[in-house]
C-alpha cells in the first residue's frame, strides 16, 4: 500500500445538523458487488486524504471541495424526488464518513431506502448501513473501520494485492467480498496493461473478483 498523507485543507465542513453535498443523481452502480443496481448517488464534499499518482498510483478524479449546505430532510426529499422507485441510495464522496450521521441514516431508512456507502476506512462508523464498501487509500495501520461487506482495491500494472494474512489472519479488515478494479489512464480510457495485470491477479488469487469500473466507460463519475 502506498504511503498517504492526510489532507490539511479539510477544515470545517458544515454547521451542526447540516451536510455539504457536491451532487446528487440517479445512475446504476458501476463497480463492485452491487454493479448494475439502480441507485440515487449522494456525493459529499471534502476528504481527509489526498490521492495522486505519486502516493496512490492514480489521481483523484472528483472535485469535492465545494458543496451545497443541506439538512437531512432536504437530502432525503431530494433523493426520493430524483427516483420515486429506487430502492438504494449510495453515500459517497469525497469521504462521506466525515459527515454522515445517524440522523441522515434514519431519515433515508424512513423513506424506504437501503443504504450503500463507500469509504476509505480511516473513520470508524458508529451506525450500520446495508452495504459498506471500504476502498483503502492509505497505509493499513490508518484503517479504523475493520468490518465491511466489500473490500475494493484499484490497481495499476505491476501493483501487488495485499496478502491474505494482512486482510484475514491479522483481522485488519473482515470483508464478505474482495474486489479488484484495474486503473484508468489520465485520458479516461481503461488502461489495457492494468486490465491484463488485474485479470492475472484474480486468476492467481481467485478469492478476489474482477470488477471493471463501468461508470467511467459510460462517462459517469
Amino acid at each position: 500500500m502506498y504511503k498517504q498523507q492526510p489532507n490539511p485543507d479539510v477544515g470545517e465542513i458544515a454547521p451542526r445538523g447540516h451536510y455539504s453535498v457536491c451532487e446528487t443523481f440517479v445512475s446504476t452502480q458501476g463497480e463492485g458487488v452491487l454493479s448494475g443496481v439502480v441507485m440515487v448517488f449522494i456525493r459529499f464534499a471534502k476528504c481527509n486524504l489526498r490521492c495522486s499518482v505519486a502516493n496512490t498510483g492514480f489521481d483523484c478524479d472528483t472535485d469535492f471541495q465545494v458543496g451545497r449546505i443541506m439538512t437531512a430532510s432536504e437530502i432525503v426529499n431530494e433523493a426520493r424526488a430524483l427516483s420515486p422507485r429506487a430502492s438504494w441510495v449510495l453515500l459517497t464522496g469525497g469521504e462521506p464518513a466525515l459527515q454522515v450521521d445517524e440522523a441522515l441514516i434514519e431519515g433515508l431508512r424512513a423513506e424506504g431506502f437501503k443504504i450503500a456507502m463507500e469509504s476509505n476506512g480511516t473513520t470508524r462508523l458508529r451506525y450500520e448501513v446495508d452495504h459498506l464498501t471500504i476502498s483503502p487509500k492509505s497505509a493499513w495501520h490508518t484503517i479504523h473501520q475493520r468490518q465491511c461487506h466489500e473490500l475494493r482495491i484499484v490497481r495499476s500494472a505491476r501493483q501487488a494485492l495485499p496478502s491474505g494474512d494482512v486482510i484475514r489472519d491479522d483481522l485488519l479488515i473482515q470483508a464478505d467480498a474482495l474486489v479488484l478494479s484495474p486503473g484508468f489512464l489520465a485520458s479516461g480510457a481503461l488502461d489495457p496493461e492494468a486490465l491484463a495485470w488485474c485479470e492475472q491477479l484474480v486468476i492467481d488469487q481467485p478469492e478476489w473478483r474482477l470488477s471493471i469500473q463501468q461508470h467511467k466507460l459510460r462517462g459517469v463519475r
